[in-house]
């Protein structure tokens, strides 16, 4: 928290008993507001600036579907 605004904020959201409903319904718009996903990638990227550039790793034979279950490893009845 920075600034005189944020801790009147802080202050108003953690006593709602206090506060006007107007006041309280105000923070929480402000809070539901905020793009947390934006914020978590763009502070990754800034942390990590070349993490992109390396390939992902990969199954080097793919099939696409599981082995099969051996018969004596299924359940009876299944």
């Amino acid at each position: 928290m920075s600034g005189e605004a944020d801790k009147i904020a802080f202050d108003t959201a953690s006593k709602p008993r206090v506060a006007s409903s107007g006041d309280f319904a105000a923070i929480a718009k402000m809070a539901a507001s905020v793009d947390t996903l934006d914020g978590f990638l763009r502070d990754m990227k800034a942390r990590f600036p070349d993490a992109g550039a390396r390939p992902i790793a990969s199954d080097p034979e793919p099939t696409g579907s599981l082995p099969p279950i051996p018969a004596s490893m299924r359940r009876a009845g299944g």
